[in-house]
C-alpha cells in the first residue's frame, strides 16, 4: 500500500511531461524519477514537478538535480519520515542533506490513501447534494471519456466542469498561485508556457469550480499504472470556505471509480489530513519535503560568493559557520577600512 502512495508521485511526473511535451523531459529508472527542463528553459514556477527516489541514495539523486536544477523548486520525498517516531537513521540522512543541498524550506506532508468502494458511503452525502443541488448525474462522467468541458454541476453563482481552454489552464496556475505565494500574480512567462498545456488527455482529468467567470477552485486526477492520484487541490483564498472543494474531490474520486481503481491516495497537509479522512482517506506514513529556490532572496544571491551562503535559513542549520563568516568578514571590512583610513590621514599629513 505505502510504495502505491510513492508511485502516485511517479505517475504525476509521466502525466505532466507528457502535458508540456516542449518544455520538460524526464528521466527516470526503476528507482529515481527525475523531471527537467530542455535547453532554452531557465526557470518555471509552476508547476512543481516531484524529484522523487524509491531507494536510500539520496545523495546522488542530490547531486543530479543540482547539476541539471540550478534555481529551480526541487522537492526531495524521504518516505522514510515519521513525524511520531523519527529515527536515528533518519536524523543522521537528514543532516548529510542539510550540508549538502542549499535548503530553502521544509515541509511535513501526510501520505494518505482510500479503498474507493469501501469509502464510498462516506462520500454519499456529498453525492447527494450534489445531485439534489446541482444537477449532478452519473451519466455527464461517461462524457468524459471522450469530450472536454463537460459540466458536472451547476449553482446559481459557480460551474463544476472539467478542463477545456487554454485559458482556463492559465486560471488553474493562477488559484494554484494565488493560494500558496501569497496573492502574487502568476509571471508572464508561466502564463506562456501554460497556454500549452494539452487539454485533454488518457493520463488525467481535472475539475473545476467557476465563479465570476474564472477559476476558483480545482484538483486533478492522475490515472496511474496501479492506483489513481490526487493532486493540486487548490482555491483561492476569498472563495475558500463554501465547500468548493470537498465537492471538487468528491468528482475527482467518481472518476477513478469509473476508470475502474480500487485506490486513490494522495499527499495532503496536515492541516488537511482531518479533512480527507472525513471522506475515507487513511492516512499510511508522514513526508518530509525539501524544497529549494536559490533566488528567492537576492541578499544570498549577492553575497554567497563571499560568504558561502547558499540559502535563505542557512543561520538556522549551521549558525556557528554563518555568525562566524559574518563576524570574519566585518572584521575584515573593519581593518580595511581602518587601513585605508590610516593611510589617507598620512598623505594629507605630508
Amino acid at each position: 500500500m505505502n510504495r502505491l502512495i510513492v508511485d502516485s508521485l511517479f505517475d504525476f511526473n509521466r502525466a505532466t511531461v507528457k502535458s508540456f511535451s516542449s518544455i520538460f523531459e524526464l528521466h527516470e529508472n526503476e528507482n529515481e524519477c527525475m523531471p527537467g527542463f530542455k535547453k532554452g528553459i531557465k526557470k518555471l514556477p509552476v508547476p512543481d514537478l516531484y524529484y522523487v527516489t524509491r531507494s536510500e541514495n539520496h545523495l546522488q539523486l542530490l547531486e543530479t538535480i543540482r547539476e541539471q536544477s540550478d534555481g529551480v523548486p526541487v522537492y526531495l520525498f524521504v518516505p522514510m519520515y515519521d513525524s511520531k517516531n523519527r529515527t536515528s537513521k533518519f536524523d543522521k540522512l537528514q543532516q548529510v542533506i542539510f550540508d549538502k543541498m542549499p535548503i530553502n524550506w521544509i515541509e511535513v506532508s501526510t501520505g494518505m490513501i482510500c479503498d474507493l468502494k469501501e469509502s464510498r458511503n462516506l462520500r454519499e452525502k456529498n453525492l447527494k447534494k450534489l445531485k439534489n443541488d446541482f444537477g449532478y448525474n452519473e451519466e455527464s462522467l461517461q462524457k468524459l471519456q471522450n469530450e472536454s468541458g463537460v459540466i458536472l454541476a451547476q449553482g446559481k453563482e459557480f460551474t463544476i466542469k472539467t478542463l477545456s481552454t487554454p485559458e482556463e489552464a492559465i486560471e488553474i496556475a493562477e488559484t494554484y498561485y494565488e493560494a500558496f505565494f501569497e496573492g502574487e500574480e502568476l509571471p508572464k512567462e508561466a502564463s506562456q508556457y501554460y497556454a500549452q498545456y494539452l487539454l485533454k488527455s488518457k493520463d488525467y482529468e481535472w475539475v473545476l469550480v467557476k465563479q465570476d467567470g474564472k477559476v476558483v477552485s480545482c484538483g486533478q486526477v492522475i490515472k496511474g499504472k496501479e492506483t489513481a492520484s490526487l493532486f493540486s487541490i487548490t482555491t483561492r483564498p476569498n472563495y475558500q470556505g463554501r465547500g468548493y472543494a470537498s465537492m471538487v474531490v468528491t468528482l475527482l474520486l467518481e472518476i477513478a471509480l469509473l476508470n475502474n481503481y480500487q485506490y486513490c491516495v494522495l499527499q495532503a497537509t496536515m492541516e488537511g489530513r482531518p479533512i480527507y479522512e472525513k471522506i475515507g482517506f487513511e492516512h499510511r506514513f508522514d513526508i518530509q519535503v525539501i524544497g529549494t529556490l536559490r533566488d528567492l532572496n537576492p541578499i544570498v544571491n549577492k553575497i554567497e560568493n563571499w560568504f558561502g551562503i547558499y540559502d535563505i535559513d542557512y543561520q538556522h542549520y549551521h549558525p556557528v559557520k554563518y555568525y562566524g563568516k559574518m563576524i570574519g568578514s566585518a572584521v575584515v571590512g573593519l581593518g580595511l577600512t581602518g587601513l585605508l583610513s590610516y593611510s589617507l590621514v598620512n598623505y594629507l599629513n605630508k
